[in-house]
């Protein structure tokens, strides 16, 4: 009797192990899918936002035609260097100076990194993507870096105008990193002294900034989309750079305009 009584809470048990057994893994299971969906669920919310977002940044660029013609202009999708080589012809001439010389300067060939075919925040959505594991490790990007090529002029003319043609080269509608300028006097006398005359060479040499254009695969986890304006602060600031005329540095001792007269 006592024999039969233990019997039944031992078999009470062992289903209970069985069973658990059996369920657990099925709940675990079920778990996983749970939290699989609550993710994605917030990354649909997330892109909903975001959605939104670049309706709004759309409606901006429409309104702001001209801050965006003059960004194209100023850091374009290709070379473009027919924009630089027409500012250097217009200006050397309107400046009362002959030009002397054009040229472009290759730079050294770097690789560059690829941009990933899937970004990081669409994996998971991709057949054969990041599992809900590795969902949330954050991918590293490549930089996006801006292209560049060099330009070298060299033109002719009078000290004043040289200077004045080398401030207005270096106010230009383009992205671009100054190398250096030089004036020179190359005329000499017949007992090899450097001639006081008009005539000088002045050179002129740039490095200009182009960007292609990167598609975007998903615009998830991309800060240009997590807000719904464009910040036009800093083209602003360029923008007075350009067309206000280059402040002048205080005269000092008073003498001729031509340093080589």
């Amino acid at each position: 009797m006592r024999l039969k009584m233990l019997l039944f809470p031992f078999f009470v048990v062992v289903i209970l192990i069985l069973g658990i057994g059996y369920i657990k893994p099925d709940f675990d299971t079920v778990m996983e899918k749970n939290a699989e969906i609550s993710d994605r669920q917030s990354k649909a919310a997330d892109m909903d936002g975001i959605v939104a977002n670049i309706k709004s940044l759309n409606n901006v660029l429409d309104t702001e035609q001209k801050t965006e013609q003059f960004i194209y202009r100023y850091l374009p999708k290709t070379l473009s260097q027919e924009q630089v080589i027409d500012a250097f012809n217009f200006l050397a001439p309107r400046s009362g100076l002959a030009i002397s010389k054009m040229e472009f300067k290759p730079l050294p060939v770097a690789k560059e990194a690829e941009a990933p075919l899937i970004a990081p925040a669409a994996k998971s959505f991709v057949a054969g993507g990041r599992t809900l594991a590795d969902s949330n490790v954050p991918d590293v990007a490549p930089p996006i870096t801006v292209k560049t090529f060099v330009f070298k002029g060299t033109v002719i003319g009078s000290y004043t105008n040289i200077k004045a043609f080398f401030d207005q080269m270096a106010q230009i509608e383009r992205f671009q990193q100054i190398h250096f300028f030089s004036i020179e006097n190359l005329e000499k006398t017949e007992a090899g002294k450097v001639a006081v005359t008009d005539r000088l060479t002045g050179t002129f040499e740039a490095e200009y900034g182009y960007l292609p254009p990167r598609p975007i695969v998903s615009a998830l986890e991309n800060p240009i989309f997590s807000q719904s304006k464009f910040n036009f602060s800093n083209v602003n600031t360029l923008l007075s750079k350009i067309t206000n005329s280059m402040s002048t540095l205080e005269k000092g001792e008073t003498g001729k305009p031509n340093p080589f007269q």
